[in-house]
């Protein structure tokens, strides 16, 4: 998935990345290790990505996962990009 930001910062975001950053309370009740390695299928991938106001996005994910919200401010503090990473 790729958001473009209103600053113009181009954000490339990986499946797998995403699944595994979810931050619903479901998730959040596993231990961060176990929660970091989950065994989730790599070809995990969205089958449906909504709005949620103007400040979110839901994803329905392809492993039946479906319980989080993605805030935009979330989002951006996850861009994966070596800049935003400081490793540039």
């Amino acid at each position: 998935m790729a958001i473009r930001w209103s600053d113009g910062h181009e954000a490339v975001y990986p499946a797998l990345y995403l699944r595994r950053a979810c931050c619903c309370a479901v998730c959040m009740e596993q231990p961060g290790e176990e929660r970091a390695e989950a065994t989730l299928d790599r070809d995990v991938h969205p089958l449906a990505i909504d709005a949620v106001g103007t400040y979110a996005i839901h994803f329905e994910w392809s492993d039946g996962h479906g319980a989080g919200i993605y805030s935009y401010e979330y989002l951006r503090g996850l861009c994966p990009c070596p800049e935003c990473r400081g490793t540039s």
